[in-house]
C-alpha cells in the first residue's frame, strides 16, 4: 500500500488506517509520504488563512488551485503518525525524515536552495516530509 502525501488531507486518519490494514496481505507493507507538523516552517503556514496558503502553493511551487486540496493535520507528527499506525494494527519498520520545503519555492530557484539549506541544519525529526514503512502488527 502506497499513500503519497494523503495523511495530512484525511478527516479520519484512524479510520483510513484500519482500511488499510484490513485490505493488506499479511506480508504486505504501507509505505506513505506525508507533511511534518513538528517543522517550524509548516507549523506556522498552517496559521496562514486559506486564502494566502493557495497564494503561495500557487506563485510558488505553480500548482493550480483546483490541485490543492484542504489540510487536516490529523496524524502529521511523528509521534501522533506512530499512534494512529499502532491504533490500526501496523508496526513500524522505519521512519525517515527529509527536505522537503523547497517543492514550495520550485519557481525561484535561490529560494528554493535557500530553504534546502536551512532545512538540513535542522534536527532530522523537524524536516518537513516524513517517509514511514510499516508492516502488519
Amino acid at each position: 500500500m502506497y499513500a503519497n502525501f494523503v495523511v495530512e488531507h484525511l478527516d479520519a486518519p484512524e479510520a483510513a488506517f484500519r482500511e488499510w490494514r484490513r485490505v493488506l496481505r499479511p506480508d504486505g507493507a504501507l509505505v506513505l509520504l506525508t507533511s511534518n507538523q513538528a517543522n517550524p516552517a509548516l507549523a506556522a503556514a498552517r496559521l496562514l488563512p486559506e486564502r494566502a496558503r493557495l497564494a503561495l502553493k500557487r506563485t510558488g511551487a505553480g500548482v493550480a488551485e483546483r490541485d490543492v486540496h484542504a489540510i487536516r493535520y490529523r496524524a502529521n507528527t511523528p509521534g501522533r503518525l506512530a499512534a494512529t499506525a499502532a491504533r490500526a494494527g501496523f508496526a513500524p519498520v522505519d521512519q525517515v525524515y527529509v527536505a522537503g520545503l523547497h517543492r514550495y519555492a520550485e519557481r525561484s530557484p535561490v529560494l528554493a536552495r535557500l530553504l534546502l539549506a536551512l532545512e538540513r541544519v535542522l534536527p532530522a525529526r523537524l524536516r518537513a516530509t516524513i517517509v514511514a514503512r510499516y508492516r502488519p502488527a
